[in-house]
């Protein structure tokens, strides 16, 4: 019996050498029946040089102009898939050889999406693994765990059936989603009611030292994005905590104490994982602000 093919969507722009080692993670995979589709921005380094050095019939570059929309990328990559299954897989992150294969075995198993931690990897030397990226397994009513406490995967360690994509859509290219285009891609997804499935083992590498698209005055526009786009959605109107508290997180930032304080509030004591770590922070902001008299 032929093996389901796994289309690796890698959307890369000037990571020439964080892409070598991306692409020697998918390599060394034990599962083989695998196909790269690596999709560049035009890129002015080495990637090209680098994705031609490798003679592997499997791996395949096209290039696209995303204005910095990088949905545009992924899309064109899935456009061009012909596996079953589609992973994705940022140019500066790495998986553990077994990846593949443990993420096709839970998809034939009837998991419709699946996903797994991250190590957290801050220096090309780092010579222990401790910490890590955490996902979360959802609750029984997928859409709304995800709505209520915030995006609980991580990109470059979905491997989903493709024909998901054919009845939810492909991400979504509005600027207005940049940096959360995977968020509601997985919203959707769950709104689909298909079967998510994380997995216990860590499967893969994050590279923090990379690029981040996230900032805190763009985490504030994505947070009113959020709200706006999912507003019919939300449990009694009211927005989920895990916003008020990632806003409360960057007032304190900025010392605009007062309003992270009444962000806090806001928490309910039902949401107990938030109203607790809210109220650990409120401790931390009264406390700088005793000091600072």
């Amino acid at each position: 019996m032929m093996q389901p093919k796994v289309s690796i969507i890698i959307p890369t722009y000037n990571r020439s050498e964080d892409l070598k080692r991306a692409i020697n993670s998918v390599i060394r995979q034990t599962y083989t029946n695998w196909e790269l589709i690596i999709v560049d921005n035009y890129s002015v380094d080495e990637t090209d040089q680098v994705v031609k050095s490798y003679l592997d019939p499997r791996i395949f570059l096209f290039k696209v102009k995303n204005e910095g929309v990088i949905a545009v990328s992924r899309n064109l990559g899935i456009t061009k898939s012909s596996g079953e299954y589609i992973a994705f897989l940022d140019s500066d992150d790495w998986w553990k050889p077994n990846k593949l294969a443990l993420s096709v075995l839970a998809l034939i198993s009837g998991a419709d999406i699946v996903y797994h931690d991250l190590v957290r990897v801050q220096k090309s030397n780092q010579k222990w693994n401790f910490k890590k990226l955490k996902t979360r397994k959802l609750g029984i009513n997928q859409f709304d765990d995800l709505l209520e406490y915030g995006n609980a995967i991580l990109n470059s360690s979905v491997v989903l059936k493709k024909e998901l994509i054919f009845k939810v859509g492909m991400l979504n290219q509005d600027r207005k989603f940049i940096a959360w285009e995977d968020f509601d891609f997985w919203l959707r997804i769950a709104k689909g009611n298909f079967k998510f499935k994380r997995l216990s083992e860590c499967l893969g590498f994050y590279w923090q030292v990379g690029g981040n698209l996230s900032n805190d005055k763009r985490s504030l526009e994505i947070f009113k994005a959020i709200l706006e786009t999912y507003s019919l959605d939300l449990r009694d109107g009211k927005t989920p905590p895990w916003i008020h508290f990632e806003r409360a997180k960057i007032q304190s930032r900025s010392r605009d104490y007062e309003s992270a304080i009444q962000n806090l509030k806001l928490i309910e004591i039902r949401n107990l994982r938030f109203y607790l770590k809210g109220s650990i922070l409120k401790l931390l902001i009264f406390l700088k602000i005793f000091l600072k008299k």
